[in-house]
């Protein structure tokens, strides 16, 4: 008997490299609509914490958190069922009653194991960027997308009066 690997993007070796082109793609987005406002970012070398944990994106002076830089790690979650055994639980939701919370205990651990190792050693502020393929977006990041957007909003206002 053949099992089949309903949860084809978590399960498939071949198209592994899959996810860091998508995270890649994610965290280029975000560090353009930075620069597009004005926010000097860095994804190359970015600091590292008190534990040596890396997080994806530096911007610079963006000043939130009472801290003038923000560190943000860029994660993918898949959020549907594909069990092998069970064909008919397949692109079901994990949590069909709380379809963000996926997101959100993803978010806790990322916030749990980087936030106070950053702030300790380096004095500067966390945030978990964290997307589903079923094209969710954490709260956190909608708000830093938000942010930035009206600080683009507010240059521009300025420049123009």
């Amino acid at each position: 008997m053949v099992t089949v690997q309903w949860d084809h993007i978590n399960s498939c070796l071949h198209h592994a490299s899959n996810w860091t082109c998508e995270h890649d793609h994610a965290l280029r987005a975000l560090e353009r609509i930075c620069n597009d406002t004005g926010f000097a970012t860095t994804h190359k070398r970015v600091l590292t914490s008190e534990g040596n944990r890396r997080a994806d994106l530096e911007i610079g002076k963006i000043r939130v958190a009472q801290q003038i830089d923000l560190l943000v790690d860029v994660n993918l979650r898949h959020n549907f069922i594909g069990a092998g055994q069970i064909g008919q639980h397949q692109g079901q939701l994990r949590n069909p009653d709380h379809p963000d919370h996926i997101l959100e205990s993803a978010a806790a651990d990322k916030i749990r194991n980087y936030r106070d190792a950053y702030r300790r050693n380096r004095h500067v502020a966390f945030l978990p960027a964290f997307m589903s393929t079923s094209g969710r977006i954490h709260g956190e990041l909608l708000r830093l997308i938000f942010f930035v957007d009206s600080m683009c909003v507010c240059v521009c206002v300025c420049v123009c009066v």
